[in-house]
């Protein structure tokens, strides 16, 4: 009679690796699977949402560097993309995150916000997909 074999999997200090499974014990099969976490219910619809960086800036290294980006972040908000995105993402508003950037010494801005699948498109058709940081 044939043993089945677990395959185990080590890191590089020899500790076993947990099996990658997803929440309900299933393995995708293939890189189509989606968590469904992007997927929520709206007037009985379910509706697929995304979030998505939509700007992106540096700030050099300043002593506050909250205060010195409250301008570019005011500044993008009245300008056409921003007021676009304040009046059509899911959340309440776009959420902003300020990451440090080892290549300027200083740090990167990045303005991220949610739309549903719709929205979502008209945003690329309108100002293009943005670059990523």
């Amino acid at each position: 009679m044939g043993t089945i074999h677990h395959r185990v999997k080590y890191d590089q200090w020899g500790c076993e690796l947990p099996p990658q499974i997803d929440y309900n014990g299933i393995k995708p099969h293939d890189g189509t699977y989606k968590p469904t976490k992007n997927y929520y219910v709206v007037d009985n619809k379910v509706v697929m949402k995304k979030q998505i960086i939509v700007h992106t800036f540096q700030m050099g290294d300043v002593e506050d560097p909250d205060l010195y980006a409250a301008e570019p972040l005011y500044a993008w908000q009245k300008s056409l993309p921003g007021e676009w995105v304040m009046e059509n993402c899911c959340d309440d508003a776009p959420i902003w995150h300020r990451h440090a950037d080892p290549t300027s010494f200083g740090y990167r801005y990045t303005i991220s916000a949610t739309f549903e699948e719709k929205k979502l498109t008209e945003f690329y058709l309108r100002f293009g997909k943005p670059l990523k940081p």
